[in-house]
């Protein structure tokens, strides 16, 4: 094996170790992600973001995700960049669409 395919096979090693740590990270399995940032995305189509979790909180009601799913799914949000509404259709999206078809 060759540095170069040395280099190449530990690189694969480390972002698959990446892609399990992010997946197992994962607040919701996908369908209740899905819904989730599906039910946001339609309600900042009609009303735009307030810079506030309001509509994040308004979508974990209608899903009747208990108190301690609601505070793990926006502390998750939160450290993958969605303070607001609009950054957990950017960000946090963004990073769950990124590894969950490797779930």
């Amino acid at each position: 094996m060759t540095d170069k395919d040395t280099k190449k096979a530990l690189l694969k090693n480390w972002k698959a170790q990446e892609a399990e740590k992010a997946i197992n990270q994962f607040p919701l399995d996908n369908a209740q992600l899905d819904r989730f940032f599906s039910e946001l995305d339609d309600l900042m189509s009609e009303v735009g973001c307030s810079h506030d979790q309001r509509h994040a909180n308004s979508v974990i009601a209608n899903m009747r995700l208990s108190p301690e799913q609601s505070r793990t799914l926006l502390d998750w949000c939160k450290v993958n960049g969605g303070y607001c509404d609009c950054e957990i259709l950017g960000n946090t999206y963004d990073h769950w669409d990124q590894y969950r078809g490797r779930a």
